[in-house]
């Protein structure tokens, strides 16, 4: 594999870009052992490599006690299917991920932190409804309140879900590829 990055720092502003990737030969699969469940599964090295290439993207801006980070992450890494005898893109990789963290902080008095997370849609392995992700969004906040030598922390997180099912749930409504889709909100 290989890497590199370019950056760049003021007093108040920081750039950081990154390129990376990687070539994995012979990596580990899994497989069924036989054509029925209960024969369980065999691990064999896969024929072709993994490879994986991608950039990261960072910027940071501080003035007085308040600072804003930015990140871009851009990735794609395929692998050879054991099963399926071709090649596709690695499960559970989103292909772009992105956060955007605000804080406020007072030495001596605490701090204020806002963050929002997303992470894009991804390959999903062994899913019988969908073969990929709905991308999603993860909202969260952090308050530290010093008192003295001890700190008080109060944090949250907020992940709104949006679930796809075979048949409707509820309040029926149909997404962009005609799917059943059924809303909720909750805590993460």
């Amino acid at each position: 594999g290989a890497s590199g990055d370019l950056g760049w720092n003021s007093s108040r502003i920081g750039l950081n870009a990154t390129i990376f990737g990687s070539v994995i030969r012979r990596p580990i699969s899994i497989r069924p052992a036989g054509p029925a469940p209960e024969m369980g599964f065999e691990l064999i090295n896969a024929p072709e490599p993994m490879r994986t290439v991608g950039s990261e993207l960072l910027a940071r801006v501080h003035e007085g006690d308040f600072s804003l980070t930015f990140t871009h992450t851009s990735v794609h890494s395929s692998e050879y299917d054991v099963q399926d005898g071709r090649r596709d893109t690695v499960p559970f990789t989103p292909r772009r991920t992105a956060s955007i963290v605000g804080t406020w902080e007072k030495e001596g008095q605490g701090r204020i932190g806002v963050e929002m997370f997303y992470t894009g849609r991804q390959r999903l392995d062994n899913d019988p409804f969908r073969s990929s992700s709905v991308p999603y969004w993860i909202f969260g906040v952090l308050v530290e309140r010093r008192l003295g030598p001890v700190a008080e922390v109060t944090a949250a997180r907020l992940k709104p879900e949006v679930r796809v099912h075979a048949r409707a749930v509820g309040r029926r409504r149909v997404g962009r590829d005609g799917e059943v889709v059924h809303v909720d909100v909750g805590a993460a």
